[in-house]
């Protein structure tokens, strides 16, 4: 039954948007690397994410 569903997926692959999130990965692990950014745990995030939609 999944490989049924997964083969009725549509699996044309963007090359060009696949490229920009890798580029975009590498970016963003680099920031963490250099301690430019620094991660906060998903509960911490959600959290934020709540406020900043609730009215």
């Amino acid at each position: 039954m999944i490989d049924s569903l997964i083969g009725s997926l549509d699996v044309e692959v963007d090359e060009d948007a696949e490229e920009a999130w890798r580029e975009e990965i590498y970016r963003r692990l680099q920031q963490i690397d250099s301690g430019a950014v620094k991660p906060i745990p998903w509960d911490d995030a959600r959290r934020r994410l709540r406020a900043r939609l609730e009215p």
